[in-house]
This record gives C-alpha cells, structure tokens and sequence, in this order.
C-alpha cells in the first residue's frame, strides 16, 4: 500500500509541475502516503510482542514518521497556498482570474512542447 501510495504521490507531483494536476490532487497524494505508512507502522506494532527489543526499536519510528510527515504536510501547504497568492497577483496584473491565467499557462506551456 505504501508504495502504491507513493507512486500516485509522484504522478501527482509530476503532474502538478507540468500545469495538468490540481493542488487537491497533489495534498491528497500525500495524505495517502502518509496514512499507509503509519497504517504499515501500526500493523507491525499490533504484530510484534510488546516487549520485545524489535518492539521497542520500532516505537521511536512510529513518532518520528508522524511528526515528519505532518511537517511534509504543512510545508507542502505553504508553498501550494505561495504559489496561489502569486498566481493571484500575477492574475491582477494581467486583467484575468487566477483561473483564467492558469488555463492560458498550460495552453502555452502545451503550445511550447510542440515545437
């Protein structure tokens, strides 16, 4: 699960570079990542003896992929919330909505690949 979920997370990403994902799409992915890891981490907890030395190893894991992942997500929202604020002042400039910029973007960045 974790690499299928990670997998999706790259397509997401690679797809949100190129102009054809949505932000959505891409903090969704990741949230999936995460999940299925701490899903995975939790199932070997459940599985292996409490009190084992392979238990307790594993404990500090479980915590620090938390806490690592919950720091993806909020940096991977700050800059999905930048890019919005530029897209919007950039969007002012040109007399359009956010919208509208970001369809004739991907329109030019399309034209450009054909050539």
């Amino acid at each position: 699960m974790v690499a299928a979920a990670t997998s999706t997370l790259c397509e997401a990403a690679n797809a949100a570079v190129q102009g054809n994902a949505s932000e959505e799409k891409l903090i969704a992915s990741a949230k999936g990542v995460a999940n299925s890891t701490a899903q995975l981490l939790m199932a070997c907890m459940v599985k292996a003896d409490q009190h084992s030395e392979n238990a307790q190893r594993l404990q500090p894991l479980v915590t620090r992929s938390r806490r690592q992942l919950t720091s993806w997500s909020r940096q991977l929202n700050l800059l999905l919330s930048s890019m919005n604020k530029r897209l919007r002042s950039v969007s002012r400039v040109v007399r359009c909505t956010p919208w509208q910029l970001s369809c004739r973007l991907r329109r030019k960045s399309c034209e450009g690949k054909g050539s």
